[in-house]
């Protein structure tokens, strides 16, 4: 979901669904917001690095990018059990299940990896299919093994969503609406609204018996549940365009003047930083990436450092506030709070930033 549409949306259809499977609302919350970090890297078809970094083919960067982000994919099956186990209040049998553990993080990270070494559109989509049926097929015991019917009966639905974004992306992508010179052209692209479109492609060809009545009623509860939340992502989007500029000036005023190694050290923190407070990766490699690609002291060590900055933004979604706010709106747990949830996946953050810095002076070295 990720690799395909990006933006909020994985993490927006996980969670109900763990929260249907009888999971708790921590867990169903928690989870999908701490595994849609790796992924983010080449989210929505490579739009990070296309849109945020202006790289469309694989090159040193996407490189770096692909080492550091390996083995934190590895490990982070082991800290998504170990958060599960918490939120749950369950044990987790780490002698016996440690090789199903390993297996998620290996069927993830081949494919990743692979893929990205030729492409910057499709290491996460593949990483998620090709390591989902392989996950499955070696990891997990015949016994447990869904059947093929049951795998279409549970994911049709979201089939026609991935159709409709695939078509779109393919289709829309190149297109914008520009309203007026001083303000930024609008793609036509837009995830969100083909997410409402798929619902309605949905409701339309399967459930056909009192259609108009499905979609008054839902779309009432949809507004009363989630209205709040749209009109905090709407003017968390303000502020972050309000403050871009600045970030930029903070960027060039003290950024060229550190150490080769405090930028190392920085970089991944300030993708971190970029996407909480944009909530989003694409544009916190925007707003940073350029910035950083100015300073002509940087030379031979610019890949490493835009790599660091690239799954640093992709890290930061875990911690992103629109991320939780869009989240907790289709879960509606208000009893939960941001400081139970920032308590899990700071956590998997600080982890994650941690080991990409050591990699990075193990590169560097």
């Amino acid at each position: 979901m990720e690799g395909i549409a990006g933006f909020g949306i994985p993490a927006m259809l996980i969670a109900p669904l763990l929260l249907s499977l009888g999971f708790k609302p921590l867990t169903s919350i928690v989870l999908p917001l701490a595994a849609n970090t790796t992924a983010v890297t080449f989210g929505a078809l490579g739009t990070p690095f296309k849109v945020g970094l202006g790289i469309y083919e694989s090159d040193s960067t996407v490189l770096h990018t692909l080492i550091l982000n390996s083995l934190p994919a590895m490990v982070l099956p082991f800290l998504l059990a170990y958060i599960f186990s918490q939120t749950e209040q369950t044990e987790t049998n780490w002698k016996k299940d440690w090789k199903m553990i390993a297996g998620a993080g290996f069927s993830f990270t081949l494919p990743y990896f692979f893929t990205g070494l030729v492409s910057v559109e499709y290491p996460a989509v593949l990483a998620g299919f090709v390591g989902l049926v392989l996950f499955v097929s070696l990891f997990v015991t015949k016994s447990e093994r869904p059947s093929a019917a049951f795998w279409l009966d549970t994911f049709y639905p979201y089939l026609i969503l991935v159709l409709l974004l695939i078509l779109a992306k393919y289709f829309l992508s190149d297109y914008s609406w520009k309203i007026k010179d001083s303000i930024r052209p609008l793609s036509l692209y837009q995830p969100g609204l083909i997410f409402i479109l798929s619902s309605l492609v949905y409701l339309i060809l399967i459930q056909k018996n009192r259609l108009w009545a499905q979609l008054f009623s839902q779309g009432k509860d949809t507004l009363l549940k989630t209205g709040k939340s749209m009109a905090t992502i709407f003017l968390l989007v303000c502020f972050a365009q309000l403050i871009q500029g600045d970030l930029v000036q903070l960027i060039n005023a003290h950024y060229m003047g550190l150490q080769e190694t405090t930028k190392l050290l920085l970089n991944p923190l300030i993708g971190v930083t970029g996407s909480f407070v944009s909530g989003s990766a694409t544009m916190s490699n925007l707003l940073l990436g350029n910035a950083i690609q100015a300073d002509v002291t940087l030379g031979r060590n610019l890949p490493l450092l835009l790599a660091l900055l690239a799954t640093g933004s992709a890290i930061g979604n875990a911690i992103s506030l629109q991320n939780i706010i869009m989240v907790k709106s289709v879960v509606n747990q208000p009893l939960i709070g941001y400081a139970k949830l920032m308590k899990y996946n700071l956590l998997v953050v600080g982890f994650y930033v941690v080991l990409v810095i050591v990699l990075a002076l193990l590169i560097r070295g």
